[in-house]
């Protein structure tokens, strides 16, 4: 099998241009990996907040309406977006981030049924340069493919639980807690 890898010129744009949808498995590496409790980094978006189809399984009942979980910007980038345009978690990063810049979508056993390229990244003065390319040296991405579809599907089987349970307050602790986070 071949692997999908591409030359990332580290050029930021993609932690910039778009809100990372993040899964109750993303937030509990990143806290784990940066020691951060996951409300400093978490943001519940509303469809108004987010360009995201609002038939997405993500979307869950709060406080005033449906939101999805992603992470946080800062200055209108990724909350963990340093100075010098690092990732300040970059091993523990969201399984979304892992895959980017492609578009992968797998069948139920985990075979690709279509590879796309998502938009390049283009933010104020910086735009993505990636050149992707395909090569025969390992399964990196297709791997983090399979695991960010098991780790989709998992969430949203439990955002469907909270979505059915009644709750009081709706609100992002409590969704964390319901997480297990």
């Amino acid at each position: 099998m071949h692997d999908i890898r591409f030359k990332c010129g580290k050029c930021a744009a993609c932690c910039c241009c778009a809100i990372p949808v993040v899964t109750h498995k993303d937030v509990s590496r990143l806290a784990k990996a940066t020691g951060m409790a996951p409300v400093s980094f978490v943001k519940m978006y509303s469809p108004r907040e987010i360009s995201l189809d609002l038939d997405h399984e993500g979307w869950v009942k709060m406080s005033g309406g449906e939101h999805i979980m992603g992470l946080k910007q800062k200055r209108d980038c990724c909350v963990f977006l340093s100075g010098d345009d690092r990732c300040i978690a970059y091993k523990a990063r969201p399984l979304t981030c892992r895959t980017y810049p492609f578009d992968i979508e797998l069948d139920r056993r985990g075979r690709i049924i279509a590879l796309g390229l998502q938009q390049k990244a283009s933010y104020k003065d910086k735009s993505c340069v990636a050149a992707p390319r395909i090569t025969h040296n390992n399964n990196r991405v297709i791997e983090y493919a399979k695991k960010e579809d098991r780790e989709d599907r998992s969430y949203w089987e439990k955002c469907a639980q909270w979505n059915k349970s009644p709750r009081q307050k709706h609100t992002l602790k409590n969704f964390l807690t319901f997480m297990g986070l």
